[in-house]
């Protein structure tokens, strides 16, 4: 976007004006019942005609300056009381992911990031729910702790089609009321 030095000059004149209670189209000052003389906003006006004072002074510095793009303006996950009390619970063991999945599901908000399972589980392995084992040559899994095992964590041992172990940890009721009692209200989303 090019600023047109000209335009900028008439804003900030407009605005200048409009900050001392004058009308700028006819220099007629304005009743002093009108909105338009309030202190808030002729101290907008005069705020903004700084602003424009300052583009006029800079604008071949600005003109040249590169756009950057904004990737992403989404706040960081959260999550309010009333909306955790809603968040479906299964009564059989389900993974993290699909835990997470019904959590996200729970709170749609467009302008907010969503839970990542990484997030939680990352938690419950910095305090001893979870641990970091070796599966395959040099390759980790995370599985559950006698303390994760308390809560109602459970790793099952698998094989994938190329005969690698994994590990898949599954969250039953009590682990997933854990996690919305104690882990999320900790994470720094």
């Amino acid at each position: 976007m090019i600023l047109d030095a000209e335009r900028v000059v008439v804003l900030q004149i407009v605005m200048e004006s409009l900050s001392k209670g004058v009308d700028p189209t006819s220099n007629i000052a304005f009743p002093n019942d009108t909105i338009l003389n309030s202190k808030v906003l002729k101290e907008c006006f005069k705020e903004a005609s700084g602003i424009f004072s300052y583009i006029e002074e800079n604008i071949d510095a600005i003109n040249n300056m590169p756009l950057r793009k904004v990737t992403n303006t989404k706040i960081p996950f959260s999550i309010r009381d009333d909306e955790l009390s809603l968040i479906p619970l299964s009564d059989l063991p389900i993974s993290i992911s699909r835990f997470v999945f019904f959590i996200n599901d729970s709170c749609k908000r467009k302008d907010m990031k969503k839970l990542r399972a990484t997030q939680i589980t990352s938690w419950l392995t910095n305090h001893g729910y979870l641990e970091e084992i070796e599966c395959n040559n040099g390759e980790f899994c995370k599985s559950a702790t006698e303390q994760g095992n308390r809560i109602g964590i459970t790793s099952v041992a698998k094989m994938n089609s190329r005969c690698e172990k994994y590990i898949t940890n599954l969250y039953d009721i009590n682990a997933q009321q854990f996690i919305l009692s104690n882990v999320i209200p900790q994470l720094d989303c």
